[in-house]
């Protein structure tokens, strides 16, 4: 079984002949102080931050294209096959949304990972987030400590991965 495999992205595209005429200018700061004037083509220089943009779209949202055994139906016009891996989305396995961030749902997620593991005991859970889920989640964890340390709405302590020692 094939799980996943890299993607090939690539795109063609042609101008009119005039458009070589326009020309986009940079300037580009050196390490002295001064700087550099670097051209390219216009059309060029547009085609690439489209090609730039639509190839952020795959990274995230991509979707493989093959089956279980490796094959892919989509050619190219040479007839050669179009590979298409996953997009990290697609490779996600664990995720979750919700609407706000509460000690409970934090609690609620990390339960989920552990349910029916045999060889749970002294297992580490990472959460990757960004700066507005370190944001959320600082201010879920405040709110649930502000209240009192406790496992439950009831005060019991069951099933609190939250705890930290007195």
């Amino acid at each position: 079984m094939v799980r996943s495999k890299i993607g090939t992205v690539r795109k063609s595209y042609q101008f009119s002949g005039n458009a070589k005429d326009y020309v986009a200018q940079f300037e580009l700061p050196l390490k002295e102080g001064s700087s550099t004037k670097l051209w390219m083509d216009y059309e060029e220089y547009r085609h690439m931050l489209k090609f730039k943009e639509e190839c952020e779209m795959y990274y995230w949202y991509g979707q493989r294209k093959h089956d279980d055994n490796g094959r892919t139906q989509m050619t190219d016009e040479n007839g050669q096959p179009v590979v298409s891996g996953p997009g990290l989305f697609e490779q996600i396995i664990n995720k979750d949304t919700y609407s706000t961030l509460t000690q409970r749902k934090i609690e609620d997620t990390i339960g989920d990972l552990f349910y029916g593991m045999t060889d749970a005991t002294d297992k580490q859970v990472t959460l990757y987030t960004g700066v507005g889920g370190a944001r959320e989640f600082d201010k879920a964890l405040r709110a649930y400590y502000a209240n009192g340390v406790s496992g439950t709405s009831d005060g019991s302590a069951t099933n609190s991965y939250l705890r930290t020692a007195h």
